[in-house]
């Protein structure tokens, strides 16, 4: 049914509505009113089916996979060339640390945003997401991208740069409470610049290749050098229904650029957000900063495996008269497992076989996953020893955790994390020689 056709049937629909209820109700007194109300009912029937099936063509029309609808993973709007998708997502921690930790047992908002994204004219895509949990709003992405050829897209705004598989994932599909070591210290995370993507080969590909501030998000540029940053990825045997190699995914990322930053006092910190290395008061980096690193996961059925390893090296850190380089490495390496049959999605949402909703008397248990991780984490010593820093050279952690999903918008999150540090760390006036941790998280999103 064209548009014409169809304004014109409501029309027609609605004017004989008016006009038969205009003559039910011009003799309030009529003997006739019974019969008039039945009448009156009848032809409000036909305009709801009609109504109804102007509503059925339309979503025929739509371009395939697009679905009218009020509310889908976000409040949905479409328009002719356009689409709206609002979201947006909180979640809160508990933090318990050991006994003797200067750390206080504490509540704390971890994230709360709101997520505007959808695409202009049919070919623009855009994103504006904001961030509260913190003293101010701020914005966490804002971009544009031009997406008509899948192979080769081009964004230009603020987002996250293309560097390490554990940061590409959403913070709220993370398989852990907070992310790996390596991640959470030595990733680029959000970061204004232009950058091409695409897939190729049926997606067995996927590239990116980008230029920006190398600063940080929302951050003011200090100097004319830019970071260069490159991923690809490759599902090897993506063509294969039958193989349990099929969700295999290798990867590899890069970034290097000339940077100037003052590092007085930053610090490299544990889940807990312990420092285990301070740099030492009046610490610049005055020269090229190259960040490498690979990764593979690979989800078969109900259970995943993930493991990166990240490097991180800076030339010419300055202190005084004195100079030094200076690098950071690690590695992780965790394991899933749904106990509930549940089948491990990629950076998504997770939905249970059978929903937890007790007070509509549906008692399934939702979906249960455990999850493991081991990780290290290494620090130039010899960059400690020359006083440019203090702290330990060597973290080990393990995680052991728990994940609950009641349904798709809901998920629950428990982890025991224990750190120990190679040397003493001190922080607040006590010393420490590991560092035991319960992490718990309540999250939704809509």
């Amino acid at each position: 049914m064209n548009r014409i056709g169809k304004f014109e049937k409501f029309l027609f629909s609605f004017s004989f509505l008016l006009f038969s209820v205009s003559g039910f109700c011009a003799d309030p007194v009529d003997p006739n009113l019974h019969s008039a109300q039945e009448d009156r009912n009848t032809v409000r029937g036909m305009v709801r089916e009609i109504l109804h099936d102007m509503r059925l063509q339309e979503t025929q029309q739509l371009p395939s996979g697009h679905v009218i609808t009020l509310y889908d993973e976000g409040f949905l709007f479409i328009g002719e060339d356009d689409k709206l998708t609002l979201s947006g997502w909180y979640q809160g921690d508990l933090r318990v640390p050991q006994a003797n930790h200067p750390q206080a047992t504490r509540f704390l908002n971890r994230r709360a945003r709101l997520d505007a994204r959808g695409v202009l004219e049919q070919y623009f895509g855009f994103r504006l997401m904001g961030e509260f949990a913190g003293a101010n709003a701020q914005l966490q992405e804002g971009w544009l991208e031009y997406n008509r050829w899948p192979y080769a897209r081009l964004r230009i705004g603020q987002y996250k740069e293309p560097f390490s598989l554990e940061s590409q994932y959403s913070s709220l599909w993370i398989d852990f409470v907070e992310t790996s070591l390596i991640v959470s210290n030595l990733q680029p995370a959000e970061d204004i610049g232009a950058m091409f993507f695409g897939n190729v080969f049926d997606k067995a590909v996927v590239y990116t290749i980008g230029i920006f501030n190398g600063i940080a998000k929302n951050a003011a540029e200090t100097n004319d050098d830019k970071d260069l940053a490159s991923r690809i990825v490759i599902q090897p045997f993506s063509k294969s229904e039958s193989n349990r190699l099929k969700d295999l995914y290798l990867g590899g990322s890069v970034t290097v650029g000339v940077q100037q930053n003052n590092f007085a006092g930053a610090t490299f910190t544990t889940a807990l957000g312990t420092p285990f290395l301070t740099f030492s008061a009046a610490t610049l980096h005055n020269g090229t900063r190259t960040r490498t690193g690979g990764e593979v996961e690979w989800l078969v059925g109900p259970a995943s495996l993930k493991s990166e390893y990240i490097a991180s090296r800076f030339e010419h850190f300055e202190m005084g008269s004195g100079v030094a380089d200076f690098w950071a490495q690690g590695w992780y390496l965790s394991a899933t497992c749904f106990l509930t049959g549940e089948k491990k999605s990629r950076n998504k949402f997770m939905v249970p076989k059978e929903q937890f909703a007790p007070f509509d008397g549906k008692w399934g248990l939702g979906a249960w996953e455990v999850a493991a991780r081991f990780e290290q984490f290494f620090v130039d010593p010899e960059f400690i020893g020359k006083g440019f820093a203090r702290g330990t050279d060597q973290v080990d952690a393990v995680t052991a955790g728990t994940n609950w999903w009641p349904n798709k918008h809901i998920k629950m999150a428990a982890n025991y994390v224990y750190s120990r540090f190679d040397h003493i760390v001190g922080t607040s006036g006590t010393s420490l020689n590991d560092e035991h941790v319960f992490l718990s998280r309540f999250q939704f999103h809509f």
